[in-house]
């Protein structure tokens, strides 16, 4: 069966869709069931969730329902799941967590596993500490069982730097077969994809519309960069991302997980009207600003009383500053 936008070959010598749908911020029955309904009906053939994004029971119920339907079989689908660091015994956790995934996807194998980020979630420590290091290798060893005994197919991470994939080098025996990070026209990874294409590792990109948290917790996106490009009246001008991504194939394997996050539905219909303004409210901090990746925020306050971001870094990398009117926090789906 052909499948829409064609597939990459992974490492572990599996094909993986190189369109998918993703399922971050998609909660409850009803709204799992009408996305995933919409999604198999469009044709998409790899379905991305996460522990984190606590929908896996729900998905695996709507997959139950909907692949009869559109005469499709498990073999047909391509899931991808992802388990999270913790601050213990990441051997067991890794391990409960994924049984938890194969009995809410009702499924006996995951075709794609990652280690959503190098860090215990929700840990004060850095994420190159030691306890974290110690943390991703018990957890991908852990994976590394999983895969020899079948429940997995592709075993990979997320979120993670070249210091952290040449830190997995060391102990893995099993390379990993992807890695999914944060990728559009306002941050390239041109470093990164390189490195992952002389690796032979799938780059992945989860967010193909920019979507991301600005310093003061509000969900934010590219849309006015984007209507600047006056998209087709076909695709508008939230088609302009997974195009950008998409075409990046050519150079870099790509997938572009389509999200659910970007908007209330009437944005997605009326591709002239831009989100509603919000910078005449007074904000606080986002809780996130100060756990973003490679970029680490502080606050200062104006004589207004309205925080103010000023921007550090935590690593000589990448020193670009986003525009003034567009501060991201590294994404971490």
């Amino acid at each position: 069966m052909a499948i829409v936008g064609g597939t990459y070959k992974l490492n572990s010598g599996h094909e993986i869709p190189l369109v998918g749908f993703g399922t971050y911020q998609i909660k409850g029955q009803e709204a799992i069931s009408v996305s995933i309904d919409a999604a198999l009906g469009a044709g998409y053939r790899l379905i991305d969730t996460a522990k984190a994004y606590g929908n896996e029971k729900e998905i695996g119920n709507a997959l139950q329902e909907f692949l009869p339907k559109y005469n499709l079989k498990r073999a047909d689908v391509f899931i991808t799941t992802k388990v999270l660091l913790t601050e213990g015994d990441n051997r067991k956790a890794t391990r409960e967590a994924f049984e938890e995934s194969l009995k809410f996807l009702q499924t006996d194998y995951v075709n794609l596993v990652l280690i959503h980020y190098p860090g215990a979630w929700g840990a004060s420590t850095s994420n190159d500490g030691s306890s974290n290091a110690t943390y991703r290798k018990d957890s991908y060893e852990e994976l590394e069982k999983l895969q020899a005994e079948g429940k997995i197919h592709s075993i990979g991470v997320s979120n993670y730097e070249i210091r952290h994939i040449e830190e997995l080098k060391k102990y893995a025996k099993v390379q990993p077969a992807a890695n999914q990070c944060e990728f559009h026209p306002h941050f390239t990874r041109n470093e990164l994809r390189e490195y992952c294409k002389k690796e032979n590792i799938f780059f992945q990109q989860p967010s193909g519309y920019a979507s991301y948290i600005d310093p003061y917790g509000n969900p934010m996106q590219l849309m006015p960069q984007q209507q600047m490009y006056h998209a087709s009246a076909g695709g508008g001008p939230m088609s302009i991302m997974p195009h950008f991504a998409y075409m990046s194939h050519h150079k870099f394997p790509v997938v572009v997980p389509t999200h659910s996050d970007y908007g209330p539905p009437a944005y997605h219909r009326d591709d002239r009207r831009p989100p509603p303004s919000t910078s005449h409210r007074k904000r606080s901090p986002s809780p996130y600003a100060s756990n973003g990746g490679d970029y680490k925020r502080r606050y200062r306050t104006s004589s207004d009383g309205r925080g103010r971001p000023e921007q550090s870094f935590s690593s000589s990398r990448d020193r670009r500053r986003p525009s003034p009117s567009r501060h991201r926090t590294s994404s971490r789906r």
